[in-house]
């Protein structure tokens, strides 16, 4: 689901799937400017049939304070700002198709100080419930 998640998000920001947007890990020759999707573990929702809730964070890296934060703002923004309408994730390659609702997403906040760079970064998680459709 993380990658199919990636796939939405790339689709509908500027951002570009495995250049400026990696999902499970970040390169470490990724540039400055990039977004990185994690999973965070989950649970199985057990009165939805096929359901689970999954754990997503979004890290969003930039050399600029208010870049970062306008871009972590724009995904949460894209994940938030739908309610409860939900949302189809197409299938990336053999994958599933899945329909997900963002359960509770935070505000981004800028963690910890500049690194060695002078890059800043922003986070922000997510409880998604997700199924697969059929």
């Amino acid at each position: 689901m993380l990658k199919e998640l990636a796939t939405y998000i790339a689709a509908n920001t500027s951002l570009t799937l495995d250049s400026t947007l990696f999902a499970g890990e970040r390169p470490q020759s990724a540039a400055d400017a990039c977004v990185v999707l994690l999973d965070r573990g989950g649970e199985q929702v057990w009165d939805i049939a096929d359901a689970r809730i999954w754990n997503i964070q979004a890290l969003v890296r930039n050399v600029s304070h208010f870049t970062a934060r306008a871009v972590a703002m724009e995904i949460h923004k894209l994940l938030v700002g739908r309610g409860n309408a939900g949302l189809t994730l197409t299938a990336v390659g053999s994958g599933p198709v899945y329909f997900l609702n963002v359960v509770h997403g935070d505000l981004p906040q800028r963690i910890n100080g500049r690194d060695e760079k002078r890059r800043v970064e922003f986070s922000a998680n997510y409880r998604i419930r997700a199924r697969e459709e059929e």
